[in-house]
């Protein structure tokens, strides 16, 4: 039997409790209200109803007894439908003055049980010590933040908002800016825009020039896939309009740069993206004009410019600035420690690898990308590394990881909606089609002419190649003369014309093929590549050998086959050895006549002009050379081409399509 308690100890729960009884007697529900105050706490002792209640430690051990013996408290717990109704038993304000003294006093504990907190500071409404909250959960999710810990950083700096909605305007903007990286981090692209937006909107409002700039150039970035955002280039000019510092000037332009260099076709597939067009007339000029003014700048803002220039200059010509380029972002990333960017800078080096025929570069920096996005938990990097790895095993020719390694990309795309997740499994999928070629599988790549899914020039060439092994050759030709009226220097060049190499000699289409010898010559010792490096078909010498053997060249096939073998084993391309293997023995026996070594990407550029009859001084002119440069490689052009003068040549140069 529990003894009574004293008569003050009685009037001290009832006062506690809230009860607004009269008399020991009128009460015998007394102990109710006192375990009712653990049940809200969470936490059913003598200690903590003591606490949170206001009374003292016997009297809220004689009411748990009573619990027990009355069967209300069994087993140190009190059942949902009890708890419920203890909670009714008191007047509302009183829950929630119970609800705040809980939160105040887990606050005062540290980080450590903050969301616990949070949960009885939200019950509390209007008590609930809402300045504290604040400045542990704004600190707490930026240290989570710096850490990577980006699902705890982004609860705790969402809660950190909901309290602070009276804070100065300046203040949320920064701490949603804050929330809108640790979104990014889980690859919640969308759900960081709206916190990039919702910043924006405080810092216009403010007239705050440097935070909107910082806001609009969040939200624009990441670029979504091959989009041009409307609103993130709205965002962009408002923030202009604030007339920003000089820095935050370029790196708005730098921002624009990237966002209007490729803007998406209509699509009405679920959201999924699946072709686009290129601007470099437009992006271009803004990306060189950020490199140019970052010179001085921050590394933060020097590190966007040189990711928005190389991002903007994908043709051929511009591959030796894009290697240094690319190496200059990487290293400064890697110094920033900022992983989403040390990732798109890895990636773009890697890419550059691949096309300069590099393969340790290429490892190296697919390592880079593969390592940061691993730690860093992101799933948009991880999915990226992803696919990188994949083209590396087409590389080494193993078809079964490549194919996994695209799997287990798309699964994480599905998960976080990225809107390009689909089209680049499909562009995957061709490229492990092509590998074999069956004809059952090949009928995988045909699509309706119009398909949104070809718009783009590189799924036209898969479908006309589908079209050629199945034997359609009117529909192969009818999509492969419509794929390369889309060539854009700018939009994997040399990826599209080999692979529509691949489709031409298997039609007769001496008019297609003679085009391409020209467009792909000036690029013979580069490696074909996409943009992203998800698709490398291996050398351009190879295309070439495969596009002379068909037109009956054969001294030229061979040559240019001995130079892609070469270019081929240096970057352990296992598909392309096989293709140099079995072009070979069709070639009959080698010439005498030994083809001259090949000629520098400058070398190409002065033959091609002279061969359009331009002076020394034009060419000196047209390229920003010196003319003594030009004399001198020309005397190096005629030495490698095996020609006496000017008039030979010019001779050859047709002989190669640059005429």
């Amino acid at each position: 039997m529990v003894q009574q308690p004293k008569q003050s100890n009685k009037r001290n729960a009832r006062s506690a409790a809230g009860s607004g009884t009269s008399g020991d007697a009128e009460d015998p529900q007394w102990w109710r209200r006192i375990v009712a105050v653990g049940v809200i706490a969470g936490d059913l002792t003598p200690r903590a109803i003591s606490r949170y209640g206001g009374v003292d430690e016997d009297l809220a051990a004689a009411a748990l007894e009573v619990a027990r013996r009355e069967g209300v408290l069994t087993d140190g717990n009190v059942s949902a439908a009890q708890t419920a109704l203890l909670q009714s038993e008191l007047p509302p304000d009183r829950v929630a003055s119970i609800h705040a003294a809980v939160a105040q006093w887990l606050l005062a504990q540290g980080t450590e049980r903050l969301l616990e907190a949070i949960t009885h500071a939200r019950a509390a409404g209007a008590l609930a010590p809402s300045d504290e909250i604040i400045a542990l959960t704004d600190h707490a999710g930026r240290t989570h933040l710096s850490m990577g810990e980006y699902e705890i950083a982004s609860q705790l700096l969402e809660i950190a908002d909901e309290f602070g909605l009276a804070d100065a305007a300046a203040e949320r903007a920064n701490r949603l800016l804050l929330l809108a990286d640790a979104l990014d981090g889980l690859g919640r692209v969308d759900d960081a825009r709206a916190a990039a937006a919702r910043a924006f909107d405080l810092a216009e409002v403010t007239g705050d020039a440097h935070l909107a700039a910082r806001a609009a150039v969040r939200y624009a970035l990441p670029a979504e896939w091959y989009a041009g955002n409307s609103r993130a280039a709205a965002l962009l000019q408002r923030a202009e309009a604030l007339q920003p510092d000089a820095t935050d000037t370029t790196a708005l332009t730098a921002a624009r740069a990237i966002i209007e260099m490729r803007i998406p076709v209509t699509s009405d597939l679920d959201g999924e993206q699946m072709a686009w067009i290129t601007r470099a007339s437009v992006a271009q000029p803004l990306a060189d004009a950020a490199i140019e003014a970052s010179e001085h700048a921050p590394k933060s803002t020097r590190l966007l410019t040189l990711v928005a220039w190389r991002t903007t200059h994908r043709a051929p010509r511009h591959l030796t600035r894009r290697r240094q380029v690319s190496s200059d972002a990487l290293d400064l990333a890697q110094r920033l420690r900022m992983p989403a960017q040390q990732v798109e800078a890895a990636l773009l080096l890697a890419v550059d690898g691949l096309e300069s025929g590099d393969r340790p570069r290429f490892d190296e920096a697919l390592s880079v990308a593969r390592w940061v996005a691993s730690r860093d938990g992101n799933p948009r990097l991880e999915w990226q590394s992803l696919l990188l790895a994949a083209s590396a095993a087409h590389l080494d020719g193993d078809l079964d990881v490549a194919g996994q390694l695209r799997v287990a990309a798309r699964q994480i795309g599905d998960r976080i909606g990225f809107p390009g997740a689909l089209g680049v499994d499909l562009f995957m999928l061709a490229q492990e089609i092509t590998t074999t070629l069956d004809p059952d599988i090949a009928r995988h790549l045909l699509f309706d002419d119009d398909d949104l899914r070809i718009t783009n020039p590189l799924g036209r060439v898969a479908v006309a190649l589908g079209h050629a092994v199945l034997g359609d050759n009117d529909a192969a030709e009818r999509n492969l003369r419509r794929a390369l009226r889309q060539v854009d220097e700018e939009s994997s060049m040399l990826l599209l014309a080999c692979r529509a190499t691949a489709v031409a000699r298997r039609l007769d289409v001496p008019d297609v093929s003679r085009e391409l010898v020209r467009l792909l010559t000036p690029w013979a010792e580069h490696v074909a590549v996409d943009s992203n490096g998800w698709w490398c078909d291996g050398p351009v010498a190879l295309a070439l050998a495969e596009l002379h053997h068909v037109l009956g060249e054969d001294t030229d096939a061979h040559t240019f086959a001995n130079l892609a073998e070469g270019t081929a084993r240096s970057m352990g391309d296992v598909r392309a050895l096989r293709r140099i293997a079995e072009l070979q023995p069709l070639l009959g026996e080698r010439t005498p006549e030994v083809a001259p070594e090949f000629l520098t990407d400058r070398e190409w550029s002065v033959l091609k002009l002279m061969a359009k009859g331009m002076t020394n001084p034009e060419i000196a002119r047209e390229l920003s050379y010196s003319a003594s440069t030009i004399r001198n490689e020309l005397s190096s052009i005629y030495r490698k081409l095996g020609v006496r003068g000017r008039p030979e040549a010019a001779a050859r140069a047709s002989e190669l399509g640059l005429t």
